[in-house]
């Protein structure tokens, strides 16, 4: 999902862990909220307001992003985006 934006000198899931650590934007550990299961890791949801819809052309972005900008884009001004990820 990475591989765009990364260089021939930096892995994909370098720069993916680069965007988490940050404090700011939707996509930040700061917005981020991880259940536990008998001591290991269960799940995450990834909360953030949507200030305004994105305009990204859908067909330019990675495949597993896309359906989530395409939410995105029919959101009111108020709403919460929510990303969530189950490891089983």
């Amino acid at each position: 999902m990475w591989s765009k934006s990364a260089g021939d000198e930096q892995a994909p899931l370098n720069i993916g862990t680069e965007r988490a650590r940050r404090t700011s934007g939707g996509f930040s550990f700061t917005n981020a909220h991880v259940a536990e299961l008998k001591g290991r890791v269960g799940g995450m949801l990834l909360g953030y307001p949507i200030l305004e819809a994105p305009n990204d052309d859908l067909n330019d972005l990675p495949a597993p992003i896309a359906p989530f900008v395409e939410l995105e884009k029919h959101s009111g001004r108020d709403m919460v985006h929510q990303r969530t990820r189950c490891i089983r």
